[in-house]
């Protein structure tokens, strides 16, 4: 975290999901509580996903009903440009992996996992869960060196796959479970845990091992009771907390990699993406179409900015664009 010892500029991107004839992919910097876009383009097609490869390109997605697509990005100064777009199987495309070998996509409609390689030319891996009474939603997929997760929130199933240089090649039994959960994201944690994320029933469950197959820990992802809540996006500062955004409570929640609740704080209308690191906390807030800027002051959260996004649904960090 060199940009973030020396305190100098940090930058983000953050991505839109209802934009209507308005840039929907913002870039913009971070510092001392002052935020700066850069840039700002127009995708066109619900941009609501976006990561970044070891190789230093952006991909994002196109969340819409009917049909799926991936969109590859080289960042050129401040600015992303667009270098190809692939058609992938599927509705509804969500969410995106960048793995060890290829790029891992989710597609909530329809179902499919899959796996494309970095230059978007070939699909390297496609599965779709067989027939079944409960509909499909495939929303998250996360790797480590040996396993790939996939969290299928309407089958309500993490189902885990043994990886051979970085590719699917066996689906073991799935992680062990609470019905009616709807597991939105793992999220692979230090030390070799796993969290997920709970969507259906609000909560946050904690794996030590899961090659043990013990039962979770599981922890309610808000202390506020009083209204359903959904929870969103997941992330882990490399000091170990985990930050969780509820859609519902609308706050943005704290956990230890065991599972201790660390607090909680009131952020925008519906956060459905996060993301964090030492110094900043980023909420994207669909409803109240903003990216909610939050300063950590050592347990603490503190607003500190905002940025005006419409259905702003994803935010990440550039780590690779540090100056």
């Amino acid at each position: 975290m060199e940009g973030y010892r020396r305190k100098g500029k940090k930058r983000w991107l953050a991505c839109g999901y209802g934009a209507v004839n308005q840039d929907d992919i913002m870039v913009f910097w971070l510092e001392k509580g002052n935020l700066q876009v850069t840039a700002g383009i127009r995708q066109g097609d619900a941009p609501s996903f976006a990561c970044v490869s070891a190789d230093k390109m952006l991909y994002t997605v196109s969340e819409r009903s009917e049909g799926a697509y991936i969109y590859r990005y080289e960042i050129e100064g401040d600015s992303p440009v667009l270098q190809k777009r692939m058609k992938v199987p599927g509705d509804g495309l969500c969410h995106l992996h960048a793995g060890q070998t290829a790029l891992f996509g989710s597609c909530y409609l329809s179902g499919h996992f899959f796996a494309v390689d970095y230059a978007l030319t070939k699909i390297l891996w496609l599965y779709q869960p067989p027939k079944s009474s409960a509909i499909p939603h495939a929303h998250w997929i996360e790797t480590t060196e040996r396993l790939l997760y996939a969290a299928d929130l309407g089958r309500d199933i993490v189902r885990r796959f043994e990886l051979k240089y970085g590719i699917p090649q066996k689906e073991l039994s799935p992680l062990p479970a609470v019905s009616g959960a709807g597991p939105r994201q793992p999220l692979c944690l230090a030390g070799g845990g796993l969290a997920v994320a709970n969507e259906l029933n609000s909560t946050i469950s904690f794996y030590r091992d899961t090659y043990k197959n013990e039962k979770p820990l599981i922890r309610p992802a808000s202390a506020n009771t009083q209204q359903p809540n959904y929870p969103g996006g997941a992330c882990q500062t490399s000091d170990g907390t985990i930050y969780l955004c509820n859609r519902g409570a609308n706050t943005a929640a704290a956990f230890s990699t065991g599972g201790k609740p660390l607090g909680e704080w009131a952020v925008g209308d519906w956060p459905r993406g996060i993301a964090a690191d030492e110094e900043w906390v980023l909420a994207a807030c669909q409803r109240s179409n903003e990216v909610l800027c939050l300063r950590r002051y050592e347990q603490e959260l503190q607003r500190e900015v905002r940025m005006e996004l419409a259905g702003a649904s994803c935010v990440i960090s550039l780590p690779f664009f540090l100056p």
